[in-house]
């Protein structure tokens, strides 16, 4: 097993900055095929992810992005979810720019300029975590609850496009998306070709599980109810799971407690303030 690296870096976050914004757009690739294998977004249209190729010493190097966006927890706010941008690809447009570690302008983005930049597609409420096998039928609607096979698909496709050749990897994410990366980042790195270099980032996702201000665990709440609806406990880590009696195993959920178990080497990219800290775990803005 790699070593877990932990370095907690409470300044500006680093993965989306504001500005910088790529030159040439990212195009977006929906995983059609992918939906035979019940990989789907909550509304049932296909997952997907936006890719700008890589160049020169760039051309087998990789970054991945998660998108982050919060998470629904029941079924009602899953069904709202499925609605909208969140919660499927049919509203995405077919390419689209972005900054930050995604910028492929040099003196923004000097160390990933000219890697491939992928853009992975939130489109499940879970953190990309989440696998129940049955459609679940609101409203006269359905809705699926897949984002572990989403990832698993994002990840398979881009192998196809040239990644099996990677000569290095780096996963990324922000807020639920950050939370995303600290909990599949041993799962990514199972599916990578062996002898890749791989390092995995969460910017503003180890959100703590500390009480609020009125003494209130609202995060805890949130994270428990997308353990148990989403059915999260069939990806995540054994090692983790094993810590915890079945009723508290939900805790895996929560970054500073998942994080220790992780195989893949991991830095922790965290802001010293935050909106969503502020606004949901210590309800003080």
């Amino acid at each position: 097993a790699t070593p877990v690296q932990m370095f907690v870096v409470l300044v500006l976050p680093l993965v989306f900055v504001a500005g910088g914004y790529a030159r040439v757009p990212s195009d977006l690739v929906l995983l059609n095929d992918a939906v035979d294998q019940g990989a789907v977004c909550l509304d049932g249209s296909p997952p997907g992810y936006y890719l700008r190729t890589g160049s020169s010493d760039g051309a087998n190097k990789w970054v991945i992005h998660l998108e982050g966006g919060g998470w629904c927890t029941n079924v009602g706010s899953c069904l709202d979810r499925s609605n909208t941008e969140p919660g499927s690809t049919a509203m995405r447009r077919d390419t689209a720019v972005f900054g930050g570690v995604l910028s492929d302008l040099e003196n923004v983005n000097p160390y990933f300029y000219n890697w491939n930049s992928v853009f992975a597609v939130y489109c499940d409420g879970s953190s990309f975590a989440g696998n129940v096998e049955e459609p679940i039928t609101a409203e006269e609607s359905v809705i699926y609850l897949r984002g572990r096979r989403n990832l698993g698909a994002i990840i398979n496709s881009l192998l196809q496009r040239g990644m099996e050749n990677a000569t290095d990897v780096i996963l990324t994410g922000c807020s639920a998306g950050g939370l995303a990366t600290y909990l599949n980042a041993d799962y990514v790195g199972s599916l990578l070709p062996s002898g890749v270099k791989y390092r995995a980032f969460g910017d503003a996702g180890y959100i703590p599980d500390i009480a609020s201000v009125d003494g209130v665990y609202s995060y805890r709440s949130v994270m428990q109810q997308v353990f148990e609806f989403h059915n999260i406990k069939e990806g995540a880590s054994q090692q983790c799971l094993s810590s915890f009696p079945v009723s508290e195993q939900w805790k895996c959920m929560i970054a500073n407690v998942r994080h220790p178990h992780a195989l893949a080497s991991t830095i922790i990219i965290q802001p010293f303030y935050n909106e969503h800290h502020a606004n949901v775990v210590f309800q003080c803005v």
